[in-house]
């Protein structure tokens, strides 16, 4: 057992790295970068946890120098409320981000364009509430308001 994973060498489809025990032949002894349970060698997500089953997240994909969010971030009409899915979007977000402490910041652009007074605000805080809510550092990500997106639109870059 050369990487010292408790996966004898003949068996182990990464013999110089550790991993993890699996049925996959192929991934057999190899990391699993991403923590979410499946193998590199077999997830075609290797830096975003999801599924177990798909390796992939179900709501937020990191796509170059942003995530792509299906369906988009939204709140209850005029109302600070995320809708379920817009919260799971942003727990997967924070998943990467916790997998991938090299990525770099997170800036997430709120709309305000047409928002209620004092709506914009309440709505951010909720997006920092739930990212923080990961045990994310708040020095990895920014929520910032955005006169030029409609109100409660978001978008979500990386930045450096």
């Amino acid at each position: 057992d050369t990487d010292g994973d408790l996966v004898a060498d003949q068996d182990d489809a990464c013999p110089n790295a550790a991993g993890t025990k699996s049925s996959n032949a192929k991934a057999n002894g190899c990391p699993d970068s991403d923590n979410d349970l499946l193998p590199d060698p077999i997830d075609p997500c290797k830096i975003e946890p999801g599924d177990p089953k798909t390796g992939c997240p179900t709501y937020a994909r990191l796509e170059k120098k942003a995530f792509l969010v299906s369906p988009p971030i939204a709140f209850a009409e005029n109302s600070s409320a995320l809708s379920k899915a817009s919260k799971a979007a942003l727990e997967e977000i924070a998943a990467t981000m916790r997998a991938n402490p090299k990525l770099g910041h997170v800036s997430i652009a709120l709309g305000t364009k047409g928002a209620p007074a004092g709506l914009s605000d309440k709505r951010a805080e909720q997006i920092a509430l739930v990212i923080r809510g990961m045990n994310i550092d708040p020095q990895r990500f920014e929520v910032v308001l955005q006169e030029s997106l409609k109100s409660g639109a978001v978008e979500v870059k990386l930045v450096k």
